[in-house]
């Protein structure tokens, strides 16, 4: 179980990045009174960040591992 443990809390930094470029191109569109630009490029560019940082995350974990049991 502690092995599955580490991964658990990814998903819900993938929603929080995500949520969190929606959020901050929503801020920004009411700011300069665009039409949904800012929210648009900010989902995207931070969808994109999530996706970068879950899959880093992840091969870093998988090398842990592939360590540990090489070392047995």
């Amino acid at each position: 179980m502690r092995e599955i443990g580490k991964y658990l809390g990814l998903g819900w930094q993938m929603v929080i990045t995500i949520l969190l470029g929606l959020w901050l191109g929503n801020w920004l569109d009411e700011i300069t009174g665009s039409e949904n630009i800012y929210t648009a490029i900010c989902g995207f560019v931070f969808s994109i960040v999530a996706i970068w940082n879950f899959i880093r995350i992840v091969l870093k974990y998988q090398k842990e591992e592939d360590q540990k049991k090489g070392s047995k």
